[in-house]
């Protein structure tokens, strides 16, 4: 069965979506469909360029202010923890453009390595966050 997914390394909703997809085919054991995971490329932020904007002051201007975002940003990462996700938004996250990200995923895929260099680029946002579009 071939599954693909739409998802962007910056989203942490897409990564705690794929650990739930993850899980749940685990806990299938023998029972599980053989799967092929297809990921593609999602801009989340298709406006966001090269330059690195400190993802809170991007979020406060997106969403509503530093408050809400605050909310935010806790409710995710609580949900993370509760899945096992080690995600940090205190570790200098920014909000750049994701292409660079996608086109090496890209890459990833044609040598048959898309699922492990995908978890590296959520790890290194989310749990050290790294800026995905600095080489």
């Amino acid at each position: 069965m071939r599954i693909d997914i739409w998802s962007d390394v910056v989203c942490p909703w897409c990564w705690i979506g794929k650990h739930r997809f993850q899980r749940a085919l685990e806990l299938m054991g023998d029972k599980a469909p053989q799967v092929e995971v297809r990921w593609h490329p999602f801009l989340l932020d298709p406006d966001a360029g090269t330059t690195p904007v400190p993802l809170r002051q991007a979020y406060a201007a997106k969403f509503g202010g530093a408050g809400r975002v605050e909310q935010m940003l806790a409710q995710t990462q609580g949900t993370a923890q509760a899945e096992g996700l080690p995600m940090d938004f205190d570790r200098g996250q920014v909000r750049v453009t994701t292409l660079p990200a996608h086109r090496l995923l890209w890459l990833a895929g044609r040598e048959g390595v898309q699922e492990q260099v995908g978890e590296a680029l959520f790890r290194a946002h989310f749990e050290h966050g790294r800026n995905l579009a600095d080489p």
